[in-house]
């Protein structure tokens, strides 16, 4: 009933300061419209019975949730912890499974190997009817498959993932359990991915030590050398064993040594032909054997040194030569690291006496020659020949 002298008067107000005309005018019309207003009872518009229903309402509500407070004490507790202080709370279920081995939520698998996943039922809780292992691929996308239940002690679903090649990412589900999102590491086991042979020769061969080329693993060596293996895996590693193959078993020989964890050294020094091979454990644990790998294995043969050979020849000689006789010795020497000795052996038999036995070095020989060849005359006075006694002449040498 004011009409626009209210609104006139409120519209002055709320620009007192910023005023533009007639203050005067503004003053007089807001103390008119106060007069006039006084007595209006503004209250009557406002909605006191909804008001006090809604009161009556939130009284209600609270007194439920006093009563579930009391009566549901575990449940009600649960819903505040969730929805009021959004602590991350299980609800309650009838069925929780826990998946067997994970380290840190991943299990390491070797690659092309088979990955069992186990889950077994809680203590306290109801195995479900089926169970399934959820997974994810970087590459072939999602799948699922069944896990068949097993009952020993407690129940337990298993699944195995035949030769797996690449990682997965997994869960476990089976009625109203679900377990967290868990990883399939597939890792490379340890290997050799590189292996040299290192052979030092005897010290009488005078050879220098010698590698074979990168990769060989068939060795052939002179008893007294000494071999050094040289290898690199293709990973780290926290331990590598070189081990000898005898008959039936294994024998350790021993560490090998490394200063970087990548690069192994191992020195032996073999009695006979024998087999090796490297037990290699890397960082994470893993080794080299297994029912699908086959660790590199070196077989070191061990070879005689040949004895030398010697020729001998006595040119249009026959059978039988008179005791003034000169023999012309045509003789040969060769071994093939070098001869430590080279002679003429004679032997003369008499009637009635024991036989007599004469060595005699050449002349001009010298040690370490690989190849000697001499010509000797044999004269029969000298060496005091008698008629009907019986010569034997042979050359004999050592290396």
């Amino acid at each position: 009933q004011l009409s626009s002298l209210l609104v006139s008067a409120v519209d002055f107000t709320r620009r007192s300061n910023r005023f533009v005309g007639s203050r005067a005018m503004a003053e007089s019309v807001v103390r008119d419209a106060t007069q006039k207003a006084a007595d209006l009872p503004f209250e009557s518009v406002l909605a006191h019975d909804r008001a006090r229903q809604r009161t009556l309402v939130t009284v209600g509500c609270v007194a439920i949730l006093a009563v579930m407070s009391l009566t549901a004490r575990p449940t009600m507790s649960m819903w505040l912890r969730r929805n009021v202080l959004l602590q991350n709370v299980t609800w309650p279920l009838r069925n929780h499974l826990t998946v067997e081995g994970l380290t840190d939520g991943k299990l390491i698998v070797p690659r092309n190997e088979d990955a069992t996943i186990s889950a077994v039922v809680d203590r306290g809780y109801e195995p479900p009817r089926q169970a399934f292992v959820e997974f994810e691929t970087a590459a072939a996308g999602s799948g699922r498959e069944q896990m068949p239940a097993t009952s020993h002690q407690e129940v337990r679903f298993t699944h195995t993932f035949e030769r797996l090649s690449q990682s997965l990412r997994c869960r476990v589900v089976g009625g109203d359990a679900e377990t967290e999102w868990f990883d399939i590491m597939v890792v490379d086991r340890p290997q050799i991915k590189d292996a040299v042979i290192e052979i030092s020769p005897p010290a009488y061969t005078r050879q220098p030590a010698y590698e074979l080329r990168s990769g060989q693993t068939v060795a052939d060596v002179l008893a007294g050398s000494k071999v050094r293996l040289r290898v690199a895996p293709n990973k780290p590693l926290s331990k590598a064993v070189l081990v000898r193959q005898d008959a039936n078993r294994e024998v350790e020989v021993g560490p090998a040594s490394s200063t970087d964890s990548i690069h192994f050294v191992s020195d032996i020094s073999p009695t006979s032909t024998s087999t090796y091979q490297f037990s290699l454990l890397d960082t994470i644990g893993l080794s080299n054997r297994s029912e699908r790998l086959i660790p590199m294995r070196f077989n070191i043969r061990l070879v005689a040194d040949k004895p030398p050979a010697v020729k001998v020849r006595i040119k249009d000689v026959g059978d039988m030569i008179a005791k003034e006789a000169i023999l012309p010795i045509e003789s040969t020497f060769a071994d093939q690291y070098g001869l430590a000795s080279a002679g003429i052996a004679f032997e003369i038999t008499r009637e009635g006496q024991p036989p007599r036995f004469t060595v005699e070095p050449i002349p001009g020989f010298e040690p370490a020659t690989r190849n000697f060849t001499r010509k000797i005359d044999f004269a029969g006075e000298q060496h005091h020949l008698a008629e009907g006694d019986r010569l034997s002449v042979y050359c004999q040498a050592t290396d």
